[in-house]
């Protein structure tokens, strides 16, 4: 669709605009060191506003050593577990609560410093989101949990999923229900998820061959961040062995927001 495509781009545009002035970033790292500023084990340096350009930036010197290396030479245990639980629940608080995305998932962007304190870096790309998409994700969960099917064809519109015109089989619950399968497989069951064993990129590629009308499910350029973020941290939870229960996160998340319909009907295992 030409005119999903204009937002697309111009989306991308944007960002690139704004990753390229570092003044803008200053500003970011100044408004997330203030938001972190009440979250025990993750901080982020402080800019020096006086000394920072559209082409210099300038901030404090914060010390440690690649978050993905540290964890890649742990063992699963609980100190790698609570890693893994601080870095993965800061993003879940950022898109659900702050509704705004340090949205550049690059393993270089995290530190991990003395008393396994999480540092983040590179401002330059954050997201905000409209509490409606953030929702919508957790509501989809939600339906998950509950079984049922005939909830998120309803929410994908509202997410402006789809273009003007979308036929209504591209939104068939069943169809949806075998996507959520695969890509939600995380957060529909009450267990210790093996990241580093998860293979999705092979399900949804036999899943599209099989019903290549899914792919009219365009996103809208609200998400292109949010994908890309996600992404991200799926390749590092699965390049460092990474063992999560997720579920649980999004359980309470979800009955946070007020967004919980009630007990996960999943079965627990």
């Amino acid at each position: 669709d030409p005119e999903r495509l204009d937002e697309w781009f111009e989306e991308c545009r944007e960002t690139i605009l704004i990753e390229a002035d570092y003044t803008n970033e200053a500003a970011n790292m100044r408004r997330f060191s203030e938001h972190l500023a009440d979250r025990e084990g993750t901080t982020c340096p402080l800019p020096f506003e006086q000394w920072t350009k559209k082409t210099v930036l300038t901030m404090e010197l914060m010390k440690g050593r690649k978050l993905d290396t540290v964890l890649g030479e742990m063992r699963n245990g609980l100190r790698k577990q609570r890693i893994l639980e601080n870095f993965v629940g800061n993003y879940v608080w950022m898109f659900h609560e702050l509704f705004e995305l340090h949205s550049d998932p690059h393993p270089g962007n995290f530190l991990l410093g003395d008393d396994d304190e999480l540092i983040l870096l590179d401002f330059g790309c954050v997201r905000s989101f409209d509490p409606l998409f953030s929702d919508g994700i957790l509501k989809i969960i939600d339906a998950c949990w509950q079984k049922d099917l005939e909830k998120p064809p309803a929410i994908y519109r509202e997410m402006r999923f789809g273009v003007e015109g979308t036929s209504d089989d591209v939104f068939d619950p069943e169809l949806l229900h075998a996507y959520h399968e695969i890509i939600l497989e995380p957060f529909l069951y009450d267990r210790t998820f093996d990241f580093g064993a998860w293979r999705p990129r092979v399900e949804i590629q036999k899943f599209i061959r099989k019903t290549p009308r899914f792919l009219k499910l365009v996103p809208p350029a609200e998400s292109l961040m949010y994908l890309r973020l996600i992404g991200g941290i799926k390749g590092l939870l699965g390049k460092v062995d990474g063992r999560l229960n997720v579920h649980r996160m999004a359980l309470a998340t979800a009955e946070r927001r007020g967004l919980l319909t009630g007990p996960p009907k999943t079965t627990l295992l």
